[in-house]
């Protein structure tokens, strides 16, 4: 494998795995050590609290539009 596709496959798995913990820490399952990790990476990369914020704005309507239909 080349270095610049270990590269690429090393920063997607990065990738998938701050995804991850963008779900855990919305559904309230990280460390207060993990989460402070996570908000690092948001300071290094701001696409990624942004699709946080987006992650959490989907959440919230799913969570109003189950509650409106019970």
């Amino acid at each position: 494998m080349s270095a610049e596709k270990e590269f690429e496959s090393t920063h997607k798995e990065k990738e998938i795995e701050i995804i991850k913990k963008i779900h855990y820490y919305l559904r309230g399952e990280l460390t207060v050590t993990e989460a402070d990790e996570l908000w690092v990476e948001f300071l290094k990369d701001p696409k990624l609290f942004e699709l946080c914020q987006i992650e959490a704005g989907i959440i919230h309507m799913l969570n109003n539009r189950s509650k409106s239909n019970a």
